[in-house]
């Protein structure tokens, strides 16, 4: 807004406040002049109801006050003390902490039979130069033949749930007596960005019979990989 612009609504508030000022003139008389003599009035009838000598003390007094307040020195509060936030968890000091727990439960036994399957995956994955490899393979590959119970035990925490680990040896003798599964209306509910939860049915066809019922698997996201928490199957009767 230039100059210009500011002394025409200037002229507009002063043309308005001159037309207001006739009419509502005994409303401004009643409301604000009339309280405000009565005020004045009162306090000077406060002021001459007592004599020079006490309002000189009470001066005297205030002037005493600020001096001495002046004078104190101000009482200073310790700042409040804030909780420092804790540093981010590395890897290292998040797998301490796991093979510490290891000892009170079998899921941090698996998760770090599953990091340690992991990181040979990777290990063998390198070594073969990129080329395609299944993670559910055998841990077998150039310059690297573990022994046996080492590789059960890393393909146990890699291919495998919590819920069946240390269960490392096969429960059957031959795949014909393991029998085939088909799963079907897999439906999968993500909860949060690191929980999902997936529903569905499954059929097992055997050498002599066959069963089908409904299973539950509990996924949680660990270190960027959707990984089996926990599962539970039901049959049909």
């Amino acid at each position: 807004m230039n100059r210009t612009q500011r002394g025409l609504v200037l002229i507009a508030v002063l043309v308005v406040a001159a037309l207001l000022a006739f009419p509502l003139r005994d409303a401004i008389y009643e409301l604000i002049v009339i309280p405000a003599a009565f005020v004045a009035w009162n306090l000077q009838l406060f002021y001459r109801s007592f004599s020079q000598g006490i309002w000189w003390w009470v001066i005297f007094f205030l002037v005493l006050v600020m001096l001495v307040m002046s004078l104190v020195p101000q009482a200073r509060f310790r700042p409040r003390t804030e909780t420092k936030p804790k540093p981010p968890q590395g890897q290292v000091e998040g797998l301490a902490i796991w093979i510490l727990r290891a000892e009170k439960g079998i899921y941090f036994k698996w998760l770090i039979a599953n990091r340690l399957g992991r990181l040979a995956y990777q290990m063998l994955l390198h070594r073969e130069s990129g080329r395609p490899r299944s993670v559910f393979a055998p841990l077998l590959g150039n310059d690297w033949a573990p022994r046996k119970d080492v590789q059960q035990y890393l393909e146990s925490g890699l291919h495998r749930s919590f819920a069946d680990f240390p269960n490392t040896g096969g429960r059957f003798a031959t795949p014909q007596q393991m029998g085939q599964i088909t799963l079907a209306g897999l439906e999968i509910e993500v909860l949060t960005d690191t929980d999902a939860i997936a529903f569905g049915r499954w059929m097992l066809a055997l050498e002599a019979r066959s069963s089908h019922g409904f299973f539950t698997v509990q996924l949680k996201k660990i270190e960027g990989s959707w990984l089996f928490v926990s599962d539970h199957a039901s049959s049909a009767i």
